[in-house]
């Protein structure tokens, strides 16, 4: 009985995350996201910051069908006392925890090279990784970033609000990745939707 009641409760939390990543992600590949980057984008969405419960990591983790002490800790992100911090892409890189820019291990990886590239060298630089990486064409690394751009903290550039201390470094992926698709990708992915909300309060004002 309890076993049909957790394949049950599992079952409805694969939904929910299909679902949600459907509103988040409107380009129509129907692509299903891996477990990491599926953990990363929705970590984002839930909590809207760097450290959350790790109680709540785990019930995410087990949602996207990912195991949180293998795939995430020392991979996307560190335990601190009874929280997950999440890493951004210069963090990752610095900590050596960054897998393929291939999309091998999850596409959060090819999101966070090019968002790392795109900080550190430039957009010809990103592209030409992400070519040579062999992703920058394929569906599931464009509903990736079309995810990601929705959960992000915005940088300042296309927020007119500075970004807090804490999720600065993350503002500092979303300015990389929103540019690299306004050069690469303006007619495949649409600009961030959360942006309009940041367009009507500076109207407000």
């Amino acid at each position: 009985m309890f076993r049909r009641r957790t394949d049950a409760l599992n079952a409805a939390r694969r939904e929910v995350k299909a679902w949600r990543l459907a509103q988040l992600a409107s380009a129509k590949a129907q692509t299903d996201m891996d477990g990491p980057t599926a953990f990363y984008v929705l970590a984002w969405d839930a909590f809207k910051a760097v450290s959350f419960p790790y109680d709540e990591a785990l019930r995410l983790a087990r949602a996207v069908g990912v195991d949180l002490e293998s795939q995430v800790i020392g991979r996307l992100a560190e335990k601190k006392a009874a929280e997950i911090k999440l890493w951004d892409s210069a963090t990752r890189v610095a900590k050596g925890a960054v897998g393929p820019a291939d999309g091998s291990r999850g596409m959060i990886d090819a999101l966070h090279h090019a968002a790392h590239v795109m900080r550190t060298r430039g957009a010809e630089a990103a592209q030409e990784m992400l070519e040579q990486a062999g992703v920058a064409k394929e569906d599931e690394f464009k509903v990736a970033m079309e995810a990601l751009l929705e959960v992000l903290p915005p940088s300042k550039t296309f927020s007119g609000i500075d970004a807090d201390k804490a999720v600065k470094p993350a503002a500092d992926d979303f300015d990389a990745l929103e540019k690299l698709r306004r050069i690469a990708y303006d007619g495949e992915i649409g600009e961030p939707q959360q942006l309009d909300l940041y367009r009507e309060l500076m109207e407000a004002d």
